[in-house]
């Protein structure tokens, strides 16, 4: 007989270590930016789009992944 998979162990988020992570992806988006802003159309311009749109996902990625270890830590009120 068989067990069943044990489910995966929980993953504890370290809300400083993500922040340190959302400053430096905002730091790569503003001079992904900056550099569109000076860029021609091309290949190289979409490129730079793409990296622009990962970037800014994994911000929200990390800010979500905050919100949710904040809002587990609250004291439960009753």
């Amino acid at each position: 007989m068989e067990e069943p998979d044990r489910p995966a162990p929980p993953t504890v988020i370290d809300v400083g270590v993500e922040r340190e992570r959302i400053a430096a992806l905002e730091k790569i988006r503003r001079r992904l930016e900056s550099e569109l802003d000076k860029a021609e159309s091309g290949c190289g311009y979409a490129a730079m789009v793409r990296q622009l749109r990962d970037t800014v996902n994994a911000i929200a990625d990390a800010r979500n992944r905050v919100y949710e270890a904040l809002l587990n830590d609250e004291p439960d009120d009753g």
